[in-house]
């Protein structure tokens, strides 16, 4: 939102440049954005919170705006991602490299440990089915 703002308050900058060839175009300029920031800050200051909070009503209750935002936000994420591929490759090497081999495969065993009890309770639960029918084979031949 802030962003929003700053952008929106530099676009009124640039429709003032015309004013810098005026002899008071300085001033008045000055004096318009003193106003608009002073503003700007109390009405923010009173009524931020109420913003915000009907700005994620709306987009909770749209679907169209949800699906904006998420499209967006993919976007921008993978706009990102693309344009800071090396640092992001840098960074993930130098925290590897700083980390020991034990402290790596204990994060490897928390991160894991959920997903391979489930394997191996199907595995079990499996094993048991399948044995059953082949016994059950077996008692038929």
């Amino acid at each position: 939102l802030k962003s929003v703002i700053e952008r929106k308050i530099k676009e009124k900058k640039d429709y003032l440049e015309e004013f810098k060839e005026l002899p008071l175009g300085a001033f008045v300029k000055t004096a318009f954005y003193d106003f608009a920031e002073k503003f700007l800050a109390k009405y923010l200051d009173k009524n931020l919170e109420s913003i915000v909070d009907e700005l994620l009503k709306k987009i909770k209750d749209d679907e169209n705006i949800k699906k904006s935002l998420n499209s967006e936000l993919k976007e921008e994420i993978t706009k990102i991602i693309l344009e800071n591929h090396d640092f992001i490759v840098d960074l993930i090497k130098k925290r590897l490299e700083s980390i020991s081999d034990e402290e790596f495969i204990d994060a490897v065993k928390k991160a894991s440990w959920d997903e391979l009890q489930w394997i191996r309770f199907n595995g079990a639960v499996l094993g048991f089915v399948i044995g059953i029918f082949l016994g059950i084979l077996n008692l038929d031949w």
